[in-house]
């Protein structure tokens, strides 16, 4: 194999790894055989860090792919404190053990706020004012402070809403990943042709 194919062949490689939805552990052995002997990043992954730590993708999508997966993570964790706590309220527990949930999941908004705020594109702007909307509507109505079930069902309801849409943008921005990926790929395959030829 070509010194240009295996080029390519680590790129993609490496560039496939970094599109899965799961931060993705490589271990020094798999990115030896990508990129060559001793390479500067093995060393790093040697420590079992993720690949989104240190492996910067096209310019714009790391960062965007990474906060958006912060955000949902924070999202996900709000839905599971929002459940609990109505489970909790349901169930007829102490209030202090329904608002100790149902505060959790508002500093996971909060969490969610941050890592879009980041972005200034103009979709993630309105996911973050989402976000932020929600995260008042939680101090407005007074559900940080009482553990009225309807009120929590409700906030269920927002954070779901949320989440939902933090994932279809995460799907879209797959999708344009994907798609630079084929592009790039034709583009190194075309290189490598002319490096042979």
């Amino acid at each position: 194999m070509s010194r240009a194919r295996r080029f390519v062949n680590a790129v993609v490689d490496l560039v496939a790894l970094l599109i899965e939805n799961t931060p993705t552990r490589i271990d020094e052995k798999r990115l030896t055989e990508l990129l060559g002997p001793k390479p500067v990043l093995a060393q790093l992954y040697s420590t079992g860090e993720t690949a989104r730590s240190h492996i910067a993708t096209p310019p714009g999508v790391s960062e965007e792919h990474y906060c958006y997966d912060c955000a949902s993570k924070h999202l996900g964790t709000a839905k599971i404190l929002l459940r609990e706590a109505l489970q909790r309220a349901v169930k007829g527990e102490p209030r202090e053990a329904v608002l100790e949930k149902v505060r959790g999941a508002y500093e996971e908004l909060m969490g969610a706020e941050d890592d879009t705020q980041s972005l200034s594109d103009e979709r993630t702007k309105q996911i973050n004012s989402m976000i932020r909307d929600t995260r008042k509507w939680f101090y407005d109505t007074g559900v940080i402070v009482e553990s009225d079930k309807d009120k929590i069902a409700e906030a269920l309801r927002r954070v779901d809403k949320l989440n939902d849409e933090v994932y279809k943008e995460i799907e879209v921005r797959k999708a344009r990943l994907k798609e630079f990926i084929g592009k790039a790929k034709e583009k190194l395959e075309q290189i490598e042709a002319k490096l042979n030829a």
